[in-house]
């Protein structure tokens, strides 16, 4: 179990006892009436304060995880810290290159298919 988990799991924890202790005297009226009520109400405020602090904790850890999880760049971007290749333009044909006038007075025209 992640300690992520573990926040989780106590501040649910601390908050469900916070919430029982500030409604003793509906939940348990003879159980509430055996202690004293000044030291319950003490422990309902500090098992809030701990349930908030462990959740607010908790909160913090995910949210910094599905930060860290987000992509750094968009989709369909190149990755620029991959080296490239030297691209060599004689090789390269995606990419349209000028043509020289005596390449183009060389080159024979294609015959029609049909």
């Amino acid at each position: 179990m992640s300690i992520a988990t573990l926040r989780l799991i106590v501040g649910v924890f601390f908050l469900l006892a916070s919430v029982f202790l500030a409604l003793r005297y509906w939940i348990v009226p003879e159980w509430a009436s055996r202690y004293d009520p000044l030291r319950m109400n003490l422990g309902a405020a500090f098992a809030l304060v701990f349930g908030l602090l462990n959740l607010t904790r908790w909160y913090l850890s995910w949210s910094q995880r599905q930060r860290m999880a987000l992509p750094v760049r968009y989709p369909l971007q190149p990755d620029p810290s991959l080296v490239r290749p030297e691209v060599r333009p004689e090789l390269d044909f995606l990419t349209q290159h000028a043509v020289s006038p005596s390449s183009a007075a060389t080159e024979s025209p294609k015959p029609d298919e049909t």
